[in-house]
């Protein structure tokens, strides 16, 4: 079962978006957060930001996986869905998931000098 996103939250009734599309949103939102030095285990569920996250991110799956035989209404509504989900995970803060505490990750490079 999806964590941030249910099928009932996915209001676009031209496409069927799946459980699997949500596990992969869940998968994508959780990778996200991550990126963001957010754990995930640190952010208070439901929330309207992710859950919408989610369901942009599942629903821009489903037309993909629909879209196979280059259907371009589809891929058309798939790119707006990009849109909608890159947008939607550029709001993603600690700040605005109310998160205090979160981890902070740092990148390195180590080599021979």
């Amino acid at each position: 079962m999806a964590k941030y996103a249910t099928t009932a939250d996915v209001t676009d009734t031209t496409i069927v978006v799946t459980d699997a599309d949500l596990q992969e949103a869940d998968n994508y939102v959780d990778n996200l957060l991550k990126q963001k030095g957010i754990d995930p285990t640190n952010v208070t569920l439901p929330d309207e930001t992710l859950k919408l996250l989610a369901v942009y991110y599942a629903t821009y799956r489903a037309l993909i996986r629909e879209a196979v035989h280059e259907d371009s209404v589809l891929i058309d509504k798939a790119k707006q869905y990009e849109k909608l989900y890159r947008e939607k995970a550029e709001q993603v803060t600690a700040e605005t998931l109310g998160v205090t505490g979160s981890a902070t990750f740092t990148a390195s490079r180590v080599g021979r000098g």
